[in-house]
């Protein structure tokens, strides 16, 4: 079945998103019935993911492919439910689609095992480690009709960005779901490389963004700064580890961009709506006839710094910006 328009079936029920297979398809006189589809699939809505997915319908639309008129394009997301996660996928086995996309780790494991036994292409986007989570068996050619972009950063980058800002930490919180692959390879990361900078790092574990307030006054008067790596449960509420590191004078310290247009005091960061665009590119490929399997998983990506100075003076962080000449600063 090809299905027309951008769907959001974010205020869905679980189990009505199984049960309404139909909910939100175009009608059958209104389906381009000879175009390709495309379903994509995002495990919550939060800046950096949707950033990612405004960048694959950018790079979409600039080769040629616009919704409505050539290519049928769905999305659903499951509001940071894996229950949901992986409904969606089911739901994409019977779509059939020319292509599958996977916004995140959790929905990228859910798709990859609904259409295991199929011949559907996947390409994921904002994976941290796709090896770990058993998503690919190798990163530069496999059998499997899966790639996609990987947006693992290195720990290194992430310490440095914090020492250039406050030389002498000893101490860094790191708020994360513990039930994210992906965040978990990160925070053991940054374990293995604070080593090298006589950091200590403390955890503050939250399974759902209702625990993340807590998660970080957990580590109130333990921490010099806190860090958020691309947890999605962690940056979906990063608003409320905002307002505990202010209460607290506590600079809070992402690895994502979308978490600096949320507040955080510096990120280095990917351009995640650049990273959107090599996905498209990718699925363009597939849509020619390239073999997903053929296609290299895409990492180590530029980076670009950034300081908001408001955020540093709520929490009494006094920055000398004369020596960040690589950092975009704003006021």
């Amino acid at each position: 079945m090809k299905l027309l328009s951008q769907r959001n079936l974010t205020t869905l029920l679980p189990a009505v998103l199984v049960a309404g297979f139909f909910f939100g398809c175009s009608k059958p006189s209104d389906r381009l019935k000879d175009a390709p589809t495309v379903a994509i699939t995002q495990i919550i809505e939060h800046k950096s993911l949707d950033r990612e997915r405004e960048g694959i319908l950018a790079g979409l639309k600039e080769a040629g492919y616009e919704d409505g008129k050539n290519i049928n394009i769905v999305f659903e997301s499951a509001q940071g439910n894996i229950s949901t996660a992986a409904q969606i996928a089911t739901k994409f086995q019977s779509l059939n689609p020319d292509v599958a996309i996977a916004i995140s780790t959790p929905s990228a494991q859910a798709l990859v095992n609904a259409l295991k036994n199929t011949n559907i292409p996947i390409v994921f986007s904002a994976v941290t480690d796709p090896l770990h989570a058993k998503l690919v068996e190798n990163m530069d050619k496999r059998e499997s009709a899966v790639t996609g972009v990987s947006d693992a950063i290195s720990a290194k980058s992430q310490l440095d960005l914090i020492r250039t800002l406050i030389p002498h930490i000893k101490k860094i919180g790191i708020i994360f779901n513990p039930g994210e692959q992906n965040s978990v390879k990160s925070v053991n990361d940054m374990k293995d490389a604070s080593k090298n900078y006589g950091i200590e790092v403390f955890e503050g574990t939250a399974s759902k963004t209702s625990d993340v307030a807590a998660a970080a006054q957990s580590l109130v008067g333990k921490v010099d700064a806190f860090y958020i790596p691309n947890d999605n449960t962690a940056v979906s509420a990063i608003q409320s580890i905002i307002q505990v590191g202010e209460k607290s004078k506590i600079p809070v310290f992402a690895g994502d961009e979308g978490s600096f247009k949320d507040g955080v005091v510096a990120v280095a960061a990917y351009d995640r709506f650049t990273l959107g665009k090599r996905v498209a590119d990718y699925v363009i490929k597939i849509l020619n006839g390239a073999f997903p399997g053929d296609l290299p998983v895409l990492r180590d990506h530029p980076t670009k710094k950034a300081l908001n100075l408001k955020a540093a003076h709520a929490v009494g962080l006094q920055v000398d910006t004369s020596h960040l000449k690589d950092f975009d600063i704003q006021d």
